[in-house]
């Protein structure tokens, strides 16, 4: 089974624009696999087609064999998306916004503590763990963020313009 088939996708805006026309693809389990493109391409609206954010006009997509827009809250526990704006709450700290996050997910509480400190050790936040996010730079943000997609341990991991703010090292 792949992790993802698409299937003649398109989605328009307003009948006339056309954002994605017939757009087919279909990615093993296991790949890394990335959409390349000027601004306005259509690389976000397919993640978000993908994630069940925003409908299709047509065409076809599964995530591990669940179609899209039957079973989003299914694809939503499989998947890890990182979007190009911050997803987390600036008032809380890193640490308690992968709590949240994990805890939404249904995470076991002494395994989602050893999972956080995993994951913010991993992205060079352990050392602020308890500092409010709204006191970090962009890329720290854009850090916590990807921590965030990461949090559950997903199958598919999505991630959107995941390294702009970012420094060179991080990268």
């Amino acid at each position: 089974m792949n992790a993802i088939n698409v299937e003649n996708l398109k989605k328009s805006y307003d009948g006339q624009t056309n954002a994605l026309n017939n757009i087919s693809l279909s990615i093993p389990k296991g790949e890394i696999f990335g959409f390349l493109g000027p601004n306005g391409s259509g690389k976000t609206t397919t993640v978000r087609i993908l994630n069940g954010i925003l409908s299709k006009t047509s065409g076809h997509a599964e995530i591990l064999g669940i179609p899209v827009g039957e079973n989003n809250l299914e694809i939503h526990r499989l998947c890890g998306v990182m979007t190009e704006s911050s997803s987390c709450y600036e008032n809380l700290t890193a640490a308690q916004n992968l709590m949240f996050f994990g805890r939404m997910h249904g995470i076991e509480e002494k395994a989602l503590k050893e999972r956080t400190d995993f994951i913010l050790k991993r992205l060079e936040l352990f050392d602020v763990k308890d500092k409010k996010v709204k006191s970090f730079s962009t890329g720290m943000r854009k850090r916590v963020s990807l921590a965030l997609a990461l949090v559950h341990n997903p199958q598919i991991l999505f991630l959107d313009e995941p390294t702009s703010g970012l420094t060179r090292k991080m990268r």
